[in-house]
């Protein structure tokens, strides 16, 4: 490091007719102990033990409103500097601030200093492998791991890792261990952007999975079509969502198809022929009762009322007497399970017992725990029941309630299935980096997977397209219609 002469952000007083100061012109040979983003030669820290030894003063804080520092110095000139204690920089030839072999002691520690701090930032947070570590198939995760639908991103998290330990056990694929990278989105689209950005920075993510909803998912989109990150989004129904950008895809139908499925379910199966809607007032609940609305009357059927709700309602009485004095035969409900099942309670109170058909979202244990006898009697639209006598959803269901003690929902099960899809694509793509991301985006387009849930066979938009079931809670328990 250079002897550097006359910094502006120290200096002792100037004698007289001394050579007049310059600007430092490399980094300061001695680091001051706080930042200032108009002095960036502020920003370093460190001492070394001897030094503190040896200058007592080292680190202390100046007093409030002082203008020099115990040894004499002047401050920096930028207040946001404090406090500053050791020097920026020294001053002129044969004046210098430090002894030679101080100076070259202290600079050889800072290299080194400075060195490892640079190692370090490369490796936290998992942007950088160590040099010499071994490949690993790597996959940023993102979903609500808490907030009002915490049980079913939690639920994606527990499938993710079941592949994953699954995988690895047998030695991963072309010889990488799958690594998850896994984040909580909170269920926020705001947030959901912020981690896609981190996915985004991250040259060893090979490609992610999430959200759990359309609006979350919706708002990562693009920030992930842009860096070339192919995603799989289990759950995202909205009919957009796949529209956004290459590289997009479902595991589940969007709410085009699902919707219109749920009406035929209640017009035709049930003949239900005046229906009432309440859905949730976002991205997906709008949809949903879009397209339901007009599968219904497709089918010649009436809607005597429509009602959205804010997430996170608790107060559903004036909903509920706006809905009934409709006198529908139905309701359908495109609610989450946190909304819902306090929807089914008050529903209850107020006497209330019209046939009820909701939409997937509603598959979860969550709803039966949280909505009690309100709930039962409902129709749940499903892509999956966990008491399939399938070898395929057997097999999952096993593995799945042996490891986490309870059998797994649809949530769980669509998420199992998208990992998967992830692991059969990378079986043709050995490469990584930026290569590896478009080969695998295409690989991914071509991958079937018979699934827990169906058939994972994208179409040329990202999309799939899978058979409904139903099931109906009854004595406590979701059964088959």
């Amino acid at each position: 490091m250079a002897y550097v002469a006359g910094c502006r952000c120290w200096s002792r007083r100037p004698r007289p007719n001394a050579p007049r100061s310059s600007p430092c012109t490399s980094p300061c040979a001695r680091p001051p102990s706080s930042s200032s983003p108009s002095h960036p030669r502020c920003s370093a820290t460190g001492s070394t033990a001897s030094e503190s030894a040896r200058r007592p003063f080292l680190g202390k804080p100046r007093l409030a409103g002082s203008t020099r520092d115990a040894q004499g110095g002047r401050q920096c000139p930028d207040r946001r500097c404090a406090p500053i204690l050791k020097p920026c920089c020294t001053r002129g030839q044969g004046s210098g601030f430090m002894r030679r072999r101080e100076f070259i002691g202290f600079g050889s520690g800072l290299v080194g200093a400075l060195f490892v701090s640079g190692c370090s930032a490369m490796n936290q947070g998992g942007s950088a492998a160590p040099a010499g570590a071994p490949k690993t198939f790597k996959l940023g995760v993102y979903a609500p791991l808490t907030g009002e639908t915490a049980e079913n991103g939690q639920n994606f998290k527990r499938s993710f890792e079941l592949y994953a330990d699954q995988v690895n056990a047998a030695g991963g694929i072309n010889g990488e261990k799958i690594e998850l990278v896994i984040r909580d989105d909170k269920g926020e689209p705001k947030t959901a952007a912020s981690i896609a950005q981190e996915f985004a920075q991250d040259e060893s993510i090979d490609a992610t999975l999430g959200s759990f909803s359309s609006t979350a998912s919706m708002a990562a989109a693009p920030v992930l079509v842009k860096a070339g990150i192919p995603n799989i989004s289990p759950t995202s129904s909205h009919p957009d969502y796949t529209s956004l950008g290459k590289g997009l895809f479902r595991g589940t139908n969007t709410q085009k198809v699902e919707a219109k499925q749920v009406a035929e379910f209640l017009g035709k199966t049930q003949g239900k022929k005046k229906i009432a809607i309440v859905h949730r007032q976002d991205d997906w609940g709008i949809s949903a009762a879009s397209n339901f609305e007009e599968g219904a009357k497709g089918l010649g059927v009436q809607i005597t009322g429509k009602q959205a709700v804010a997430p996170e309602t608790k107060d559903f009485r004036t909903v509920i007497t706006s809905l009934r004095g409709g006198d529908p035969e139905a309701v359908y409900v495109a609610l989450q399970y946190s909304d819902a099942t306090v929807f089914a309670q008050q529903m209850a109170a107020a006497g209330w017992k019209p046939t009820v058909a909701t939409s997937t979202a509603l598959y979860t244990q969550k709803l039966i725990e949280l909505g009690g006898a309100g709930v039962e009697g409902w129709y749940v639209a499903s892509f999956f029941f966990s008491g399939s006598s399938k070898p395929v959803v057997a097999e999952y269901v096993k593995a799945y309630t042996d490891k986490y003690g309870k059998a797994p929902d649809a949530f769980a099960a669509v998420a199992y299935d998208s990992i998967k899809v992830l692991g059969e694509a990378k079986k043709q793509v050995p490469e990584d980096g930026a290569a590896g991301r478009t080969k695998l985006r295409d690989a991914i387009s071509k991958t079937t997977v018979d699934g827990v849930t169906g058939s994972m066979k994208f179409d040329d938009k990202g999309d799939v397209e899978k058979s409904m079931t139903w099931l109906v809670v009854k004595d406590g328990k979701f059964t088959q219609a």
